[in-house]
């Protein structure tokens, strides 16, 4: 295996601690926030971590994390970690520019990931340290990706990520019917300041993109499932065969139905 996992879970801390200072030593740690809140020691800075703080240490480098109580006297701190090392991670973390602290948007497509490793650690005696090594592997491309949307945008930051939000939430949704102005209630923005800060982003219109979407999961369906092209284009967010059918000519020059002959489907 290019990777190991030494450890992996969940933790959930409701009384202050004060804890030494963490050494990795040939070991990585990656921590995710999710609940509440803590504060760490990091480069000689005091530093707070809300849900979303990402820490991303590489060996031998150090912190300390302190929970403390609030100001009602609660303390209350949970979050992800893996501490892992290998061949594999060597590489990935040498690629680009990594940050030791990140906030990114913690949904499910990294937590997933996550709950999934640390379930497989759990299963003992089962030889699956390569379904391990995979998901480790695509826990740290998700989070790679979820750096580079929590730094897009064109100057500004937080529109940037705006921005990768709504392009989430189609890519999400595509197979629903859904309005522009739905994907702008997603990121409590306006319609028309949606739509601009989309097309900035990303060079085409909400609606474009959407469309781009849809037909690339119809392709799919006409090419590996016996759905009728109607069910498809119901199936794919069109909301009727006609209109997928102008999306589906306009964009590959053929018809549905030409396409899904000359590319021999699967029934």
């Amino acid at each position: 295996m290019e990777t190991e996992v030494l450890y992996s879970g969940y933790s959930y801390h409701d009384k202050p601690m004060y804890p030494d200072e963490w050494i990795g030593n040939d070991y990585y740690l990656l921590r995710l926030q999710t609940e509440g809140n803590c504060r760490i020691c990091l480069d000689g800075r005091s530093e707070r971590l809300v849900p979303g703080d990402l820490l991303f240490l590489r060996p031998e480098e150090t912190y300390r994390l302190v929970v403390e109580e609030n100001e009602e006297g609660k303390a209350g701190s949970g979050d992800y970690y893996v501490i892992c090392k290998g061949a594999w991670i060597d590489r990935w973390a040498s690629r680009g520019d990594k940050p030791k602290r990140a906030h990114i948007q913690a949904d499910g497509s990294v937590l997933d990931i996550w709950k999934r490793i640390v379930l497989e650690r759990r299963r003992i005696g089962e030889n699956n340290g390569e379904l391990v090594d995979y998901l480790l592997r695509a826990l740290c491309l998700t989070l790679e990706r979820a750096f580079k949307q929590a730094n897009g945008g064109k100057s500004d930051n937080v529109r940037g990520v705006a921005a990768h939000r709504m392009k989430r939430y189609i890519e999400e949704h595509a197979t629903q019917t859904f309005a522009v102005d739905e994907v702008a209630a997603s990121v409590r923005l306006s319609p028309s300041r949606a739509a601009k800060l989309f097309k900035e982003a990303f060079g085409e219109t909400i609606v474009k993109y959407a469309i781009r979407v849809r037909l690339s999961i119809a392709i799919e369906r006409m090419q590996y499932s016996g759905l009728t092209l109607e069910q498809i284009a119901e199936s794919c967010g069109f909301g009727s065969y006609p209109y997928f059918y102008r999306c589906f000519m306009k964009r590959f020059g053929v018809s549905p139905r030409e396409y899904r002959e000359e590319a021999s489907p699967i029934a």
